[in-house]
């Protein structure tokens, strides 16, 4: 009996890792595909998604906005769907109420336009729940 139990928790550790990985493919290609369209560089999109905001231009503001709506974190009428990013969304170690409480509050922020919007709650966001030192760096071996 532990064997069986063993073999599903193996089975569903891998199925668990197999749609993270499907799920960090699926954000890569969406932030490749939002670098063309808004023509910000590969560099500048790497650092909008470590959280540096440095030198963040309007094309910078722009990627922010066609990740969130390929991601479905924005509707069609530009309103945040905070359901939605509460479920993707990850961050620093924390707690899933600390996430919650950062995303109710950043879905507050505004913009002079739809992208300086999208912007600015991401860049609450990230404020709120910093990214990992070692985020999209490869593990080492």
């Amino acid at each position: 009996m532990k064997f069986v139990a063993a073999i599903a928790f193996v089975i569903l550790v891998a199925v668990a890792q197999a749609q993270q990985d499907e799920s960090h493919k699926k954000a890569a290609e969406n932030m490749r595909q939002c670098a063309i369209e808004t023509g910000t560089t590969k560099e500048a999109a790497t650092r909008l998604r470590r959280g540096d905001f440095t030198d963040a231009d309007d094309n910078a503001k722009c990627f922010i906005r066609c990740f969130f709506k390929r991601a479905g974190f924005l509707n069609d009428n530009e309103e945040i769907q905070k359901d939605i990013m509460i479920s993707k969304l990850g961050g620093n170690e924390g707690s899933h109420e600390k996430k919650v409480e950062a995303i109710n509050k950043c879905a507050l922020e505004t913009g002079a336009n739809n992208c300086e919007h999208a912007y600015n709650v991401y860049k609450c966001f990230r404020t709120e729940i910093p990214v990992p030192a070692d985020y999209g760096r490869p593990t080492p071996a």
